[in-house]
């Protein structure tokens, strides 16, 4: 196997073979193929460097939302995930984020409009300006729209991320609750 030599590697990397890779692992195939490739992914790992590289959850993020096919993957769920990546959303002329709303816009599969909803709420949530790029995209009318879908939860997901666009400032909020906790609380003493 051409992948054992490090000179292969680098330049299966350098094509951009790992995102081949994961897209096709994300698709249905036989399970032949799919042990081949999971071998081709794990000989790649005996080089430090490239273990790193493929080792980066935006990557995996975004060949998930360029195949249209959503799911709960941990990355949807992690905060430190949405901190650290939530501005890399606007690169390439917001194409990450066009395509969720696309998503919203076209997908009949209640799972993948739970996931995108949701991510648009974070992506909100996170960036300080989310909330008025979602909108000038046509993000909120197709989210709107998903409050009175037959799925519950897609309405529900709908209605976190609708609650996160009517929220002006959520560091405001976050320091208003802290207060109003401690001074709630009464110092023992």
């Amino acid at each position: 196997m051409m992948l054992r030599i490090d000179e292969y590697r680098l330049a299966f990397v350098a094509v951009d073979g790992i995102s081949k890779l994961v897209t096709v692992l994300a698709g249905k195939g036989n399970y032949q193929i799919q042990y081949q490739l999971i071998f081709c992914v794990w000989v790649m790992t005996f080089n430090v460097t490239l273990a790193e590289k493929m080792n980066n959850s935006f990557d995996e993020y975004s060949t998930e939302v360029k195949s249209g096919r959503l799911e709960w993957s941990p990355v949807h769920n992690s905060e430190k995930f949405w901190r650290e990546n939530t501005p890399r959303l606007n690169e390439k002329n917001y194409e990450l984020l066009k395509i969720l709303i696309y998503l919203l816009e076209t997908s009949k599969d209640p799972l993948v409009l739970s996931v995108a909803a949701h991510d648009i709420g974070e992506y909100v949530r996170h960036y300080p300006r989310g909330k008025h790029i979602i909108e000038g995209l046509g993000g909120k009318q197709q989210v709107m729209h998903l409050l009175s879908h037959d799925d519950p939860n897609v309405r529900y997901q709908a209605l976190l991320c609708v609650q996160k666009l009517m929220v002006h400032n959520w560091e405001y909020l976050g320091k208003q609750l802290e207060k109003e906790t401690s001074q709630a609380i009464p110092a023992k003493g």
